[in-house]
């Protein structure tokens, strides 16, 4: 019988995970009930819309995978980490703004209301497919164009100008297209919008059989790692992001190439992009699917399944999983045992990462155990380990709206891991009332796993939490902060 500490469970990225050992990546990954991988394309969904840590990133790796069977590549691009402040600078500087025909007031109301960064992400996404043609050696006028301006595969916004104008090519090219560019021409330099629109024309016309995915990962932003003005910038490039997708997604439909641009969004960040900008709704409502995963107490919830899966991939004999994964485990809500799944999900957030932090965390302080949360293991340093890992991705949520400092008196002023009924959380508080509407803050902890109702009523619970599909919190019966998060709050419980 093995013991924990001689298990692998894979990693929260998924991205490293895939790197590491596609193998264990593959044979441990489970596809969400919610959407099939089949329906991400550009003839119908190219957004995922999924709360941190649900998989998102791993979806996008799996769609790759089997679709690079079918003779497609891939191409990611990691918002978060490959966008540096250099090139949001950058970014900045090619905006070129009217001051005269806005008023101060509305300028910096909204400042980036003010910017248009489309041209830029479809340049990058133009550049990548051009480079990748590069590397197989294929020729082509659109290869000749789009590499005609040298820069980066990293770059965003090397060599444009202010206006988003750039340099007027030099390459050698068919004389069709340089008079078509000449066309173009003003002032000795080319609006990067028609050096944008001559390359997906020569895309097509050239290269109408190029099978690719281009991936836009990790589209999060955070008052807690922004000044106010980078906040709004990053709002704006991400926005953008979402537009030039919409268009390059029509564009390849139109002309019958089968390269599909894919994003994936927090809901967090769904809702901020269109409280900034009602007409995105079109488009992200239009052609978006919603990552989420059952909350069934059963042996055939996917994410038990899943639990089963890492550990027995990870290195444990199947016909062990019923020891390792046992049939009831110790309540933390009483004296009592209750199911295994129960007290397993209950732990969670209904997320494939939740499973992957029960693992590791368990790992971590209970090595030498064979079982999992067997008899006898130290719960109170699991709930620290566990509290201390969880707390960071689910007030992540709460950073896109909240700024650091109003979250953490936030989680000075929660002093209790259970609350009789609504007004008694209020009551804690209320300090809070002149920095956010107590309302909404309540339902924003609510949208973000940190709190629910978990009642016992006779021999079942009475549970309303956002991750398992409810809208709002219970008014008049017990609310209770997660108790993933007990520990690193340092809740009397």
């Amino acid at each position: 019988m093995q013991q924990f500490r001689d298990l692998t469970f894979g990693d929260y990225s998924g991205l490293r995970e895939y790197k590491r050992d596609p193998r264990f990546f593959v044979n441990s990954f489970i596809q969400p009930p919610s959407f099939s991988l089949d329906s991400l394309h550009n003839r119908r969904n190219f957004i995922i819309v999924g709360r941190k840590g649900s998989g998102k990133s791993s979806c996008c790796l799996a769609l790759a995978h089997k679709k690079n069977d079918e003779g497609f590549q891939s191409t990611f691009y990691n918002f978060s980490e490959d966008l540096t402040r250099a090139e949001i600078k950058d970014a900045v500087v090619t905006q070129k703004l009217n001051l005269s025909d806005i008023s101060t007031k509305k300028l910096f109301d909204s400042i980036a209301d003010f910017y248009d960064f489309r041209d830029l992400w479809i340049r990058r996404v133009i550049h990548s497919l051009s480079s990748l043609l590069v590397k197989q050696g294929i020729e082509s006028s659109f290869v000749r164009l789009s590499q005609s301006m040298q820069i980066s595969d990293e770059s965003l916004a090397e060599g444009v100008g202010r206006g988003l104008m750039i340099p007027f090519p030099t390459t050698d090219l068919p004389r069709a297209i340089t008079d078509l560019l000449r066309a173009k021409k003003r002032e000795g330099a080319l609006p990067l919008r028609d050096y944008n629109k001559i390359c997906l024309r020569l895309l097509a016309e050239n290269h109408s059989d190029l099978k690719h995915y281009f991936f836009f990962d990790e589209l999060n932003l955070s008052h807690a790692n922004s000044m106010s003005d980078q906040y709004n910038t990053l709002l704006a490039l991400i926005r953008d992001i979402v537009r030039s997708a919409a268009y390059l997604n029509d564009f390849f439909v139109e002309n019958g190439v089968d390269i599909s641009v894919i994003c994936c969004l927090r809901p967090e960040i769904r809702a901020r992009l269109l409280d900034e900008d009602h007409e995105l709704s079109k488009i992200i409502d239009s052609n978006s699917v919603d990552l989420s995963w059952p909350s069934h107490v059963s042996q055939q919830n996917p994410l038990v399944q899943m639990l089963k899966k890492k550990i027995i991939i990870g290195g444990a004999e199947a016909s062990e999983i019923d020891f390792i994964v046992p049939e009831f485990v110790k309540d933390m809500d009483g004296p009592n045992d209750i199911v295994f799944e129960m007290f397993f999900l209950n732990l969670t957030w209904y997320r494939p990462r939740d499973v992957i932090r029960v693992l590791k965390c368990y790992q971590s302080v209970c090595g030498d155990r064979a079982a999992l949360f067997g008899k006898g293991y130290d719960q109170l340093r699991f709930l620290k380990e566990y509290s201390r890992v969880s707390s960071r991705d689910c007030f992540a949520e709460l950073e896109v709206k909240y700024s650091s400092q109003t979250l953490e008196r936030l989680k000075n002023l929660m002093r209790h891991a259970r609350y009789e009924d609504l007004e008694s959380l209020k009551s804690d508080l209320d300090p809070l009332k002149n920095n956010a509407d107590l309302d909404d803050l309540i339902q924003d902890l609510f949208d973000a796993g940190v709190i629910a109702n978990h009642q016992r009523d006779g021999n079942s619970y009475q549970i309303y939490a956002s991750y398992r599909g409810d809208a709002h919190l219970e008014p008049n019966i017990r609310i209770l902060i997660h108790r993933g998060l007990w520990m690193d709050m340092q809740l009397r419980v």
